[in-house]
């Protein structure tokens, strides 16, 4: 839902009428992308925070080991899912192909990280970000993979930054 909520939000300052007016306001780009990332992220966090109670609450999910980490796993990655979504609909510039994509992209993600059925996929699972958040969360969870848990957030952190260049760049575009 994060990725899809990033290009939706910041669509309107790229499609349509706003358009014009994201181009002739005094803030930079990037200061747009940082504070549209910023605020959705953290509507995402409360969203993960939500889920967590419920299924604690409904399934016995014991949430409560080790939550600051629980907590910056599920913010990290949401930041990466909503930076994803910004970046697709600032390079395409078009909602049809940016929700095509998106969905291409977040079920292979899916897939490649063991979200439909756990197995090996001879190494190409690392090249899913799904992958890194939930061995993160499963190594805080399920055992002492506290280590590897910081070492995977900070592989979607960078990935993150990455992203949010990206579309800092491809809103410099002009479009015609």
């Amino acid at each position: 839902f994060g990725t899809e909520f990033g290009s939706f939000g910041i669509s309107k300052e790229y499609l349509g009428t706003m358009q014009a007016r994201t181009h002739l306001a005094p803030q930079r780009t990037w200061q747009l992308v940082l504070g549209k990332l910023s605020a959705y992220s953290l509507a995402v966090l409360l969203q993960g925070i939500i889920f967590m109670a419920v299924t604690g609450l409904v399934l016995g999910v014991d949430w409560l080991h080790n939550l600051p980490m629980i907590l910056l796993i599920v913010y990290v990655f949401g930041i990466f899912a909503i930076a994803l979504g910004m970046a697709i609909m600032m390079i395409t510039r078009d909602m049809k192909k940016t929700t095509t994509i998106i969905q291409v992209a977040v079920l292979g993600f899916t897939f490649l990280g063991g979200g439909f059925i756990a197995t090996d996929f001879f190494g190409a699972e690392f090249f899913s970000p799904n992958y890194y958040a939930r061995e993160a969360l499963f190594g805080v969870l399920y055992g002492d993979g506290t280590a590897l848990a910081v070492q995977y957030v900070g592989v979607l952190a960078v990935l993150s930054v990455v992203l949010v260049g990206i579309s800092a760049f491809a809103s410099r575009r002009k479009v015609a």
